[in-house]
């Protein structure tokens, strides 16, 4: 009888040391898959990026390039503002990435924390001096612009600006509010395995 008590007894711990380490391991897939997602929403915006660069870049400087100094400048700010979050975006990645799921979970957790605090700063000032940047560069290219074309289209893509750079602006809160939740869920997740 003391025998089948004790081979209960060590049963019965033996499955609850095995569901603890399956809910481990399943937070841990939730947590990788967390940061995955957020990879994924940065490899889309450098492949967006890169598009843009290479559509100005054979728009503006190799089909119709631009001769003004305001112009060449208004291409080279454009084009600069938008390699400038491809690089910011390659480096967020790598940063990403070198965050070792082996590390313990507090330092896991705390390194996740970091990261995300990076993306906030990211997403904050430096996307906003970015917009800006690329707004000054196309508002360089009116003076020439206005030269070539009617002036109807000029004060058309003039006044369309705001109105497009407000939608732009639109889709990038709702991309940085996506990953922020994304990356906050991350946090949680190993924060859950921390406590474990």
């Amino acid at each position: 009888m003391q025998d089948e008590l004790f081979e209960l007894k060590q049963s019965w711990k033996k499955e609850q040391s095995d569901a603890k380490e399956t809910m481990h391991t399943d937070w841990s897939k939730q947590a990788t898959a967390k940061r995955n997602a957020s990879l994924v929403s940065q490899y889309a915006t450098i492949v967006i990026l890169s598009c843009t660069v290479l559509l100005i870049y054979l728009f503006m400087v190799r089909w119709y390039p631009y001769s003004t100094v305001a112009g060449k400048t208004g291409v080279g700010l454009m084009i600069g503002s938008l390699l400038i979050r491809i690089l910011i975006e390659v480096f967020s990645i790598q940063k990403a990435r070198s965050i070792k799921t082996w590390l313990s979970a507090e330092a896991y957790t705390k390194a996740t924390i970091r990261y995300r605090s990076f993306r906030k700063f990211v997403h904050g000032p430096v996307t906003i001096s970015i917009v800006v940047i690329y707004l000054v560069g196309f508002y360089l290219l009116m003076p020439e612009f206005s030269r070539h074309a009617p002036l109807w289209l000029t004060v058309l893509c003039c006044a369309s600006v705001p109105p497009g750079a407000f939608i732009m602006i639109q889709q990038i809160r709702k991309g940085i509010k996506k990953e922020m939740a994304i990356l906050q869920d991350w946090i949680k997740l190993n924060s859950m395995l921390d406590s474990q």
